[in-house]
């Protein structure tokens, strides 16, 4: 039959801190075993009851000065605690005394919390190699690594901590927004659900969790999201505009005027709400009342590549091809990867004819990093294939 103290262990290895002190006052008996109430001690400390974790620590020490585990607890609610040089002198002095792994994390923890930052990065590599999995070390050298700017190596071991221990919540908020800067957005949507059930910085997560939803093409529950938020406040311009581009996207022009409109009630000069402004009208074929709003918008933000893109497109849709080619150039100066602009650009040069036009579109196509957008937009190639057709170049329409 299992030891108290080994029943105990297990349950606060699987995070089961209520159950280990169950099991203890259960046994009275071993209430003298210092382990034991080190190990109760610990599970105090994880529920925050940290006067509770330093009673029973301090009763552990009181029958056994020497036992490594009370100390071990001991530096641990001291770290909790800031009292980071007492959890130094405390690990310190473990750590040149045993292997224990649970020592060595906690060890590189008080080494980083006291900008002891090379020794803290060299122990955690070292002991990575034979704990790959350490929750506390991935996390002590993800959180060094992100601060030497290292993001993709930081995520590396933040997510490794995170699939060892999915309610550790103190390493939720890093690693939501890493993971949001790197679009992994299933996992930003898991994290953020947790951190908004939990009720830490509700608004900002909220809109993480609308923008992931959005990026995933879950329409309808990003629109969800932000009508949640402006339940909460009504008065965030980027939160009514965003709500706008849901609707955009769903051809619900009328809707995305509404909270384009909203927003600029809060901030009349919101240019992201004037360039979704813009695009509506375009949509309604109203190209004059979009280059009205749009003008608006180039004014505020002249380097602004969809303001020009939309423009570009207001003059095509009005039949100025020129101007509407002056500011698809302007666009792709400002910002020459954009698909869906070097699409419009493409599309106005298929219909022009004269020859210095078609010298620009042919300088734009030998930029040969463009050809990598040919596997990502369908509208491009085809579009390229009619061009070089009306050229009569058909072994390059093949090609493409």
């Amino acid at each position: 039959m299992e030891s108290i103290q080994i029943r105990m262990q297990k349950l606060v290895d699987k995070d089961e801190y209520e159950e280990a002190i169950h099991i203890l006052n259960q046994s009275p008996l071993e209430h003298s075993n210092a382990s034991v109430l080190s190990i109760a001690s610990y599970a105090y400390l994880q529920l925050s009851e940290i006067d509770k974790a330093r009673k029973f620590v301090s009763k552990a020490l009181s029958i056994d000065n020497n036992n490594t585990l009370a100390k071990l607890t001991l530096a641990k609610i001291k770290l909790r605690i800031s009292d980071n040089d007492e959890a130094y002198r405390i690990t310190n002095e473990l750590f040149k005394n045993t292997n224990d792994i649970d020592v060595i994390a906690t060890h590189s923890t008080a080494l980083r919390v006291t900008n002891r930052l090379p020794e803290c990065v060299k122990l955690c590599n070292n002991e990575l190699k034979n704990y790959p999995n350490n929750v506390i070390l991935n996390i002590n050298k993800g959180i060094i690594e992100l601060s030497k700017g290292n993001v993709q190596s930081a995520l590396v071991s933040l997510r490794i901590a995170y699939q060892e221990k999915p309610h550790l919540s103190q390493i939720w908020q890093i690693l939501l927004k890493l993971s949001y800067q790197n679009h992994d957005f299933d996992l930003s949507i898991e994290l953020s659900h947790k951190l908004v059930d939990q009720g830490k910085d509700v608004l900002e997560n909220l809109k993480i969790m609308a923008n992931c939803y959005y990026e995933k093409k879950q329409i309808n529950k990003a629109v969800f999201t932000y009508k949640k938020i402006i339940k909460m406040d009504a008065m965030i311009p980027s939160v009514w505009n965003n709500l706008g581009l849901m609707y955009h996207s769903q051809s619900k022009i009328k809707h995305a005027i509404e909270c384009y409109n909203k927003s600029l009630e809060i901030e009349e000069d919101y240019v992201p709400a004037l360039n979704g402004l813009g695009m509506s009208y375009l949509d309604q074929n109203n190209p004059k009342k979009a280059l009205r709003v749009l003008n608006e918008a180039i004014e505020l933000d002249k380097k602004n590549p969809d303001v020009c893109n939309n423009i570009a497109r207001a003059y095509f849709a009005s039949g100025d091809l020129e101007n509407a080619f002056k500011y698809y150039q302007v666009a792709l100066t400002i910002d020459p990867k954009k698909i869906i602009t070097i699409e419009n650009f493409v599309s106005l040069l298929v219909q022009l004819y004269d020859e210095n036009k078609k010298n620009e579109l042919l300088k734009l196509l030998n930029d040969k990093s463009y050809e990598v957008f040919l596997f990502k937009s369908p509208r491009l190639t085809i579009l390229l294939a009619i061009y070089y057709w009306n050229n009569q170049e058909f072994k390059k329409s093949k090609q493409h």
